[in-house]
């Protein structure tokens, strides 16, 4: 099983754009990644499986700030 630790930034940024739905937006070749991963149909509309979509509905989530010092 995929963790989310273990994608790459470029595996990331793909798999949380097909979640969106902005598949023109992902290159081909991170949809074959994703697919080798199992996370991905493996076709050109790039669907997430649902152990895709399993792993981005609970991915960590970014508040967007850097974490706090001491």
């Amino acid at each position: 099983m995929t963790r989310w630790e273990d994608l790459t930034d470029n595996e990331k940024t793909a798999l949380r754009k097909l979640a969106r739905g902005e598949v023109h937006e992902v290159p081909a070749r991170e949809i074959r990644r994703l697919a080798a991963r199992g996370l991905t149909d493996g076709g050109p509309d790039g669907r997430l499986t649902s152990a895709g979509l399993d792993l981005y509905r609970t991915r960590p989530k970014s508040t967007g700030r850097p974490p706090r010092k001491g």
